[in-house]
């Protein structure tokens, strides 16, 4: 995966890692031992609002698992193999329990990494087929020079989401009879497709039936991200998973609206530099 020798710009092929082409990329990390894990696979995920996770292959390494009140973030070094960069200092995260037994039981769910902590090191561009990263060294991704770009506010914590993550927008969804919704909607690129809290999907009148697998409730809306400069980033027809708003959503906390995937990668890479986020058509 990514290049055989060391260089300040590697890309890593979506489409041999995972069918629903989410962002997964190889890093290692170091252990309290001060030797570098082996290489394990990572969600890339814009969307997560704790640190890195400690992996399941790692956390015995750590101590073992701890309850989850006590959970906290600490600062340890990771290195992506291939990226001549020597080492990254961001926050991890010894989960609980409950969140292992999930590695244990869904062999396609990855670790997450949170990366905006990683903005001070590198910039990560996201396509259908890969995901680049390169180090800051190469300046302002070259991307962003061509035309028809769709800038965000610059990432941040903001007032009134409902995590901490750093890239909600607002935005608004319109429904298949012109019924619309504002809300926030979270650019998630740890998730394979849109996935909006069954009360925002109500009010814009989705028909959307209740079944066992709280993933299988498709229809198709307009979201518009109100937010964009120099105009809104409009994405027409997209499939809508809904969820329940009393269903468990990723680690917990609040019902919320996660936007990933195809839906947005067909139409436009999203890159991610100095706390920046972009949609470059493609």
């Amino acid at each position: 995966m990514g290049n055989a020798v060391n260089s300040n710009q590697i890309s890593i092929p979506t489409e041999t890692l995972e069918k629903h082409n989410r962002p997964l990329v190889p890093i290692q990390m170091m252990l309290p031992n001060n030797k570098w894990s082996d290489p394990i696979v990572f969600n890339f995920d814009t969307g997560a609002s704790w640190g890195t996770d400690v992996p399941l292959q790692l956390v015995k390494d750590f101590g073992g698992s701890v309850k989850s009140e006590e959970r906290k973030e600490k600062s340890n070094k990771i290195r992506i193999p291939g990226l001549d960069i020597p080492e990254m200092t961001i926050p991890v995260v010894v989960q609980d329990k409950d969140h292992y037994k999930l590695f244990r039981e869904q062999k396609n769910r990855y670790p997450l990494l949170r990366v905006k902590d990683l903005m001070p090191y590198v910039s990560i561009t996201y396509e259908k087929t890969k995901t680049t990263i390169r180090s800051k060294s190469l300046g302002i991704p070259e991307e962003l020079s061509k035309p028809g770009v769709i800038t965000m506010p610059q990432g941040s914590e903001r007032s009134g989401t409902p995590t901490s993550a750093y890239y909600w927008n607002k935005g608004t969804i319109t429904g298949p009879t012109g019924k619309t919704a504002d809300d926030w909607f979270n650019i998630c690129t740890g998730d394979y497709r849109f996935i909006i809290k069954r009360s925002t999907a109500d009010k814009v009148g989705l028909k959307l039936k209740r079944t066992d697998d709280n993933d299988e409730h498709d229809s198709i809306a307009t979201i518009s991200y109100d937010e964009g400069k120099p105009a809104p980033l409009v994405l027409s027809d997209i499939p809508i998973t809904a969820r329940d708003d009393d269903e468990r959503f990723a680690r917990g906390g609040k019902p919320r609206n996660l936007c990933g995937g195809l839906n947005f990668l067909d139409k436009y890479k999203i890159i991610i530099w100095d706390f920046n986020m972009a949609f470059v058509p493609v």
